[in-house]
């Protein structure tokens, strides 16, 4: 499943970029380095993480960003990565509900 998401950087200017939501990405946000680049971010820190091909413990950046999330911005963390995904950690607190259809249809809403 994909969603639309909206992205602000520093200088406030916002972005959409189209992500992948990932069960398996136990983080907030992954983006490719063209979409940090295009989006001016400065990095904050590394993180080691393992390479699922080869097991591998590698250096990965990370970045802040401003993601439109649940009617408002909210700072989020951003690894580096080869795929632009939307991990659980920002779906905490929701219940994600799918429709099964041609153009499938993912409804987030908050828990009550």
């Amino acid at each position: 499943m994909f969603a639309e998401v909206h992205l602000a950087n520093e200088p406030g200017e916002v972005f959409r970029v189209l992500v992948r939501l990932d069960t398996g990405f136990v983080g907030m946000l992954m983006l490719l380095q063209e979409d940090i680049e295009t989006l001016s971010l400065a990095q904050v820190g590394t993180t080691k993480q393992g390479n699922g091909l080869d097991g591998r413990v590698i250096d990965v950046p990370i970045y802040s960003v401003d993601l439109w999330w649940n009617g408002e911005f909210r700072k989020v963390t951003v690894l580096q990565g080869v795929s632009r995904l939307l991990g659980v950690e920002i779906l905490t607190g929701l219940r994600m509900t799918v429709e099964f259809q041609h153009q499938g249809v993912a409804l987030l809403e908050a828990i009550h």
